[in-house]
Parts: structure tokens; C-alpha cells; sequence
């Protein structure tokens, strides 16, 4: 092997990836990362400007610009509240966004003071969030994520077979 067949080796061996271009997550970048779809949602009922297909229902823009059904996204997040705080035995009422929900899905109008309302309990998820210990929320996003795909399963088997 000549020389310069041994730099070009040396060169093309794998090195130390550029960390200006890594992308750094902290904390704060999971929050926004975590609350961005809920925020937009709440701007957009303020504005009153929600994307409503017959076809598909209420969407959302999702953060890597996919559209996301705003109604069975919005269970989830319940349900994850739900059994965050269940678990860690918090004190919870998510009455308010559980009447956006119902709201969305009968497409029925909704006051300023229900959506104030409603915001409130998403202040309290954004406090909870900041305070529960990172691995518990972990722990809980991949039973809840594993529960989801479960009932999507079943709802697709049971939709074949029918």
C-alpha cells in the first residue's frame, strides 16, 4: 500500500461527528417538543382556525408536519395524564379538556371560557411535567404508547373481520 492509499484510508475511517451540528436536548427542548400540538391546538380554537374534513375530521399540523387527528390524539394525552397522575398519586381533574374533546367530536361551538378553562389543565400538565421525575413520565408515555397500539390492533382485526 503507497502512501497515498494510506491517507485516503486514514481519511475515510470514521471520526468524531461535528457537535455544532448535533442536535442538543435538554429539558426545555423536550418541553416544547412535548407541549408544541397542544399549544397550536389551543391557538387554533382561539382563532378559530381548525382544519375539519368530512373525510378525516379535526387535524392538526403534528411537529414534523404530518397531519395528526386531533381527537385520538387528544385521547391519548388524557390518558397519559390520567395515568401519570394516577400513579404518582397527584391530585387531577381534566373535566375541561375532556369537554374540548366531546366539543371537537359533535362538533359543537365552544366559549372563550371553556377554552380558558380547558388551558388551565394544560398549565398543570406543563407544572407536572417539570416536577415528576423524568423516568417515571418515560415509563409511563411507552405503557400508554403499548396500550394505544394494542387497541389499534384489535380495532384493525375487528374491523378485517367484520
Amino acid at each position: 500500500m503507497n502512501r497515498a492509499q494510506r491517507r485516503k484510508l486514514e481519511k475515510s475511517k470514521s471520526q468524531k461527528p461535528n457537535r455544532s451540528r448535533l442536535k442538543m436536548t435538554n429539558y426545555f427542548t423536550l418541553e416544547f417538543d412535548t407541549f408544541d400540538s397542544i399549544e397550536r391546538l389551543f391557538q387554533q380554537l382561539r382563532n378559530g382556525a381548525l382544519l375539519y374534513s368530512q373525510k378525516d375530521g379535526w387535524q392538526i399540523m403534528g411537529l414534523s408536519g404530518e397531519m395528526l387527528h386531533i381527537e385520538s390524539a387528544l385521547e391519548g394525552w388524557l390518558k397519559y395524564w390520567k395515568e401519570l397522575t394516577e400513579q404518582n398519586n397527584i391530585p387531577y381533574d381534566d373535566a375541561p379538556l375532556v369537554r374540548i374533546l366531546k366539543a371537537l367530536e359533535y362538533v359543537k361551538p365552544l366559549s372563550r371560557r371553556e377554552i380558558d378553562a380547558a388551558y388551565k389543565v394544560v398549565e398543570l400538565q406543563r407544572h407536572l411535567y417539570r416536577t415528576v421525575p423524568k423516568a417515571e413520565t418515560t415509563r409511563v408515555v411507552r405503557e400508554v404508547q403499548k396500550d394505544i397500539r394494542r387497541t389499534d390492533e384489535i380495532r384493525e382485526l375487528m374491523g378485517i373481520a367484520a
